[in-house]
């Protein structure tokens, strides 16, 4: 999980915008979960998903 966050961290370096994007949103569905708001999860990790395809991704949708 950590690796796929900071690759996709990393792509943001290299002005990838859509890494941007599924970083920004693949943590803001780490943060809801951890709240406990779940549903708001899946739908940023749904997001996320519109810009890369990751398997922790689909894990942490899973878990929501």
């Amino acid at each position: 999980m950590m690796k796929t966050l900071l690759t996709l961290l990393g792509l943001v370096f290299f002005g990838t915008s859509w890494a941007a994007d599924a970083a920004s949103f693949y943590k803001q569905g780490n943060e809801l979960y951890a709240n406990g708001k779940y549903q708001d999860a899946v739908i940023a990790y749904t997001e996320a998903l519109k810009f890369t395809d990751v398997a922790e991704l689909h894990y942490n949708l899973g878990n929501a």
